[in-house]
């Protein structure tokens, strides 16, 4: 019993010591507005990309581990996805919403998008989308995308 509650103590007492450490930029919280703002920035790379077919830059941009995942269940990885870009036409951002702790920020956002995927027309509607980043040595890496939007009928 003495051990365990020394063991927790220890624990405690090292994951304290953790959280205090970090970079001058981790140590000030970010303002939702500012917080809002990266969210912007980040989504609009990722899509911009997309658009502009900029496999250069996704490759350095989406981490190893990024997945997407589809509204129809289809889950694609990095590799998969850079390999066969869909055709994004246009896109317009709106409602974004951003969260975030130390390095990880959390993009909730709504997407209107002239796109097509594997031949299937997605087009017009506000669809809602969800992506995860995180800062790594500086700069911000993407690890997932979730996309809600439903083909045209």
């Amino acid at each position: 019993m003495k051990r365990t509650a020394c063991l927790l103590a220890l624990v405690a007492v090292c994951a304290a010591g953790l959280g205090a450490c970090g970079s001058e930029e981790s140590a000030s919280p970010a303002t939702p507005a500012d917080t809002d703002k990266t969210a912007t920035e980040l989504v609009t790379r990722f899509l911009q990309d997309v658009k502009e077919k900029d496999t250069a830059d996704l490759q350095e941009f989406l981490d190893d581990s990024w997945q997407i995942r589809r509204v129809n269940g289809d889950s694609l990885t990095k590799d998969e996805y850079i390999g066969d870009l869909p055709d994004l036409r246009s896109y317009e951002i709106s409602k974004v919403r951003g969260t975030q702790s130390d390095n990880a920020l959390v993009a909730s956002y709504t997407t209107v998008m002239d796109l097509v995927v594997d031949g299937t027309p997605f087009k017009g509607e506000p669809a809602p989308y969800l992506a995860s980043f995180v800062q790594v040595d500086g700069q911000w890496r993407m690890l997932t995308q979730a996309n809600f939007n439903l083909p045209t009928k």
